[in-house]
């Protein structure tokens, strides 16, 4: 329910980790198979050997010239080496993480003393959420070389994917010492910084980011974010517009308006920008939680019950998603149902509006005891909760 991406007090900066708990598209960025090609080569097998200039991810025939330029005996070994990288780097492109590692681990094979190669499969294991094994992969390449700021990123985005956010900015200041440009780092550990509360530590990262890319429009999502995260939508709005109108494409830009336009009771206008974030940002939990809720509080109670499920498929603990969902049922007339999702999310730790739901449903199906203890903890939690309720179309 309300805001599950920044469940209201209770969990802030919540949802600054939509790309955070995912290791972003652009992560990590090594030169390590970007190998000029032979001046002989055929045309056609040069594709391979192109990086993509377009939004759009690498073709079939780039991935084909890959292939062949590694099969092909007439080439040098090097330059067949680095054909693979190429076509695990596009792989990667593609989001087929799975043929990436196949090329990843041939590549580790032939050269186990490369840390490039550990860190890019690593990031692949990140992309697949198999922490353990990333995490093995970037302490390898650590091992080999221990100022590779790369890896030390990897290692932060992996405790920070696990919500391991003090360990995570530790390995985020160790990729600073190695490379005190690092933006991607910077970005991080603001992130991670923001999650715990210490806001002034995070926009202190943030500005020091645009003294070094003054023009960056993520840095400015990021820090609108800390400002929602505050209480303070109406200035987080102004930065966010104006980001809006020079780089409507940000990643997290559309995703950060539609938590403004929510806690601001737009909801209208906060499922439009939810839906304008999902073919910048892709699928999240907390993207389909937030819509389920607004789509609920607005009568759809169908879309906002697939969004609901939607949202507990990509992440099944989401306390936040069994609230929301406890509210569908709840507008739905279906006390049961209602019941068993906010017992789920309040064991998850859910507060005052899964006490105030549950409530509700008790005292409809006539459990007048039940229903005064949850109705008088929702209170204890937060005295204007019969307010809400109300504005959200449910009355005791």
């Amino acid at each position: 329910m309300h805001d599950a991406i920044a469940s209201a007090l209770s969990r802030p900066a919540r949802f600054l980790l939509v790309a955070a708990l995912a290791f972003l598209p652009s992560f990590p960025a090594t030169d390590v198979a970007l190998a000029q090609p032979p001046a002989a080569l055929p045309e056609a097998l040069r594709l391979c050997f192109k990086l993509p200039t377009s939004p759009e991810p690498p073709s079939d025939a780039q991935i084909e010239a890959c292939s062949k330029a590694m099969n092909d005996a007439a080439m040098p070994p090097e330059a067949r080496i680095a054909a693979q990288g190429m076509r695990a780097n596009f792989h990667m492109m593609r989001q087929n993480y799975d043929a990436a590692l196949v090329d990843w681990n041939a590549l580790v094979r032939y050269s186990p003393r490369d840390p490039n190669y550990l860190v890019m499969r690593g990031t692949a294991y990140g992309y697949k959420r198999d922490y353990k094994r990333a995490l093995a992969d970037f302490d390898a390449a650590l091992r080999i070389d221990g100022s590779l700021s790369m890896a030390h990123l990897g290692r932060g985005l992996s405790h920070m994917a696990q919500q391991e956010f003090v360990t995570a900015i530790a390995d985020f200041d160790a990729a600073l010492r190695a490379d005190p440009n690092f933006l991607q780092a910077i970005y991080h550990r603001a992130t991670a910084k923001a999650y715990l509360k210490r806001f002034d530590e995070a926009l202190a990262d943030i500005d020091r980011a645009l003294q070094l890319a003054p023009s960056s429009p993520i840095f400015r999502v990021l820090r609108a974010g800390i400002v929602v995260e505050r209480g303070d939508c109406a200035t987080a709005m102004a930065e966010l517009d104006r980001v809006l109108e020079i780089a409507p494409q940000t990643p997290r830009l559309h995703l950060a308006r539609g938590t403004c336009l929510y806690r601001q009771e737009r909801h209208r206008e906060a499922i439009a920008s939810l839906d304008a974030a999902l073919p910048i940002d892709g699928p999240s939990a907390g993207l389909f939680n937030n819509r389920c809720f607004s789509r609920a509080v607005l009568g759809e109670l169908d879309a906002a019950m697939t969004d609901c499920n939607e949202a507990l498929k990509l992440d099944e603990k989401l306390a936040a998603a069994y609230d929301s969902r406890g509210f569908v049922h709840l507008k739905r007339g279906d006390w049961r149902a209602a019941i068993a999702d906010y017992d789920r999310a309040i064991q998850l730790g859910a507060r005052e509006y899964s006490y105030y739901g549950r409530g509700l449903a008790r005292l409809r199906l006539g459990d007048r005891v039940g229903a005064d203890a949850d109705l008088a903890q929702a209170r204890a939690m937060s005295p204007g909760v019969d307010a809400q309720y109300a504005r959200w179309g449910m009355r005791r």
